[in-house]
């Protein structure tokens, strides 16, 4: 079944457009405008600055998705468990909107077959995950917020559950672990985090000892990838 089609027109950008019936399955409802969703399947990888037809991604889309899903999940935390403390509420919620969360989330729901990246990538492990996040944007320009929060409540957590249930190895927050770790020797915990080519790195530093060094994306999928590779040798390193 041929997913996309490509319109081009006398002015850039070229778009794609997504079947409508797979986006209509995915989604839980049918859109009012296809054409919003065009930029949320298409991975930043595949934008050229040279080419005069480039193609527009979904970075933007990406960047109001991510936020708008903090902001449903952590209303849900604060009403769905009233006596949790702050950092329980913030462990929580960082494993729910994790990178690595998202992209088995976005795979379940079929995310991964409408979606154009660039092929062999060192990015498009994420890749999922991101047009995730974009669809919530998405989402929010067509529908609004009830919308978001609709699909993220319907569709996001209850795979959420199922996985921490299954295997909750899966959903742990390193950067989360990490400081509590070091809250409990009283030691203090930084991250250096520049851009790099394609995303961002991120080093790790506890103490004035840097650790390990992550890299990602987006900054927050670098400080936790840091964190993640400095979990299996914090003991090790900090007794000596």
């Amino acid at each position: 079944m041929k997913l996309f089609t490509f319109k081009k027109k006398d002015t850039p950008p070229r778009t794609v457009v997504p079947d409508r019936k797979q986006l209509t399955r995915i989604l839980g409802f049918a859109p009012r405008n296809v054409g919003i969703y065009c930029l949320a399947f298409i991975d930043p990888a595949l934008h050229d600055a040279n080419d005069p037809e480039r193609i527009h991604t979904n970075d933007r889309l990406e960047f109001l998705g991510d936020s708008l899903l903090g902001t449903v999940v952590a209303n849900w935390l604060y009403h769905q468990y009233p006596n949790l403390s702050v950092g329980k509420l913030a462990a929580e919620k960082s494993s729910i909107v994790s990178r690595t969360v998202s992209n088995i989330v976005a795979k379940e729901l079929g995310i991964d077959s409408l979606l154009l990246c660039k092929p062999n990538s060192p990015l498009n492990k994420d890749s999922a995950g991101n047009a995730l996040e974009a669809l919530i944007g998405a989402i929010y320009l067509d529908r609004g917020g009830s919308y978001v929060e609709r699909f993220i409540l319907k569709k996001v957590l209850p795979i959420y559950n199922r996985i921490a249930n299954e295997n909750s190895a899966i959903v742990v927050n390193y950067k989360g672990e990490v400081q509590i770790w070091a809250d409990r020797r009283n030691l203090t915990l930084h991250y250096t985090t520049e851009k790099a080519h394609k995303g961002f790195t991120s080093v790790l530093y506890i103490e004035s000892k840097a650790i390990a060094k992550g890299f990602g994306r987006t900054k927050k999928d670098a400080e936790q990838d840091a964190a993640r590779l400095a979990a299996g040798q914090l003991k090790g390193v900090l007794t000596k």
